[in-house]
């Protein structure tokens, strides 16, 4: 999810399968969980009203993630053992199980006496919802900044302040005014 869809943690985690229509391919977003000091809370709403949003699913994403939501059973595509609502101690402890899964892929073993620092160790939720962005900045001008903001649930200038160097690395300005013609 954070993957292909660019969402943030709490967005993530308030998923529900009603929020997926495949036959549109796309993901809504219109809630988010939080945690607080007594465990987790459902916001009937995002981080901010541009928040809410449909989310277009690309071919890859949906043959990830359609096996997966069509055989949940659970009110929240992403919970916990023992609650239906993800706790930030049970997500914690699931993050945690992703980095040693990610570190033991690439050869490190935890379990061992001399295991060194583990070559994952800094990864977060919100290093993947860089990532998406950074993804379709590349493919500017197929897509605006004004639809990667859209889709992000962000105001378009947070996109150029964060990305603007990717959009202006793509541009060739030397070819553009060789080219252009005044009339």
């Amino acid at each position: 999810l954070l993957f292909y869809c660019g969402v943030r943690r709490g967005e993530a985690i308030a998923l529900q399968v009603s929020d997926f229509d495949f036959k549109k391919n796309v993901v809504s977003v219109s809630k988010v969980i939080i945690f607080t000091r007594g465990g987790s809370e459902l916001k009937p709403y995002p981080k901010s009203d541009n928040g809410i949003r449909t989310i277009p699913l690309s071919r890859e994403a949906v043959e990830h993630l359609r096996p997966y939501v069509e055989q949940c059973q659970d009110e929240f595509l992403i919970h916990g053992k023992t609650s239906n609502m993800m706790t930030a101690n049970a997500f914690r402890r699931m993050w945690e199980s992703i980095i040693t899964s990610l570190n033991k892929a690439v050869g490190y073993n935890p379990y061992k006496r001399d295991r060194g620092e583990p070559p994952i160790d800094d990864l977060t939720p919100h290093i993947f919802r860089h990532n998406f962005c950074t993804t379709l900045c590349y493919r500017v001008p197929e897509i605006s900044t004004k639809m990667i903001a859209k889709i992000l649930g962000d105001k378009e200038k947070m996109v150029l302040d964060v990305y603007s160097h990717i959009v202006m690395d793509k541009e060739n300005i030397e070819d553009v005014i060789a080219d252009l013609t005044l009339a």
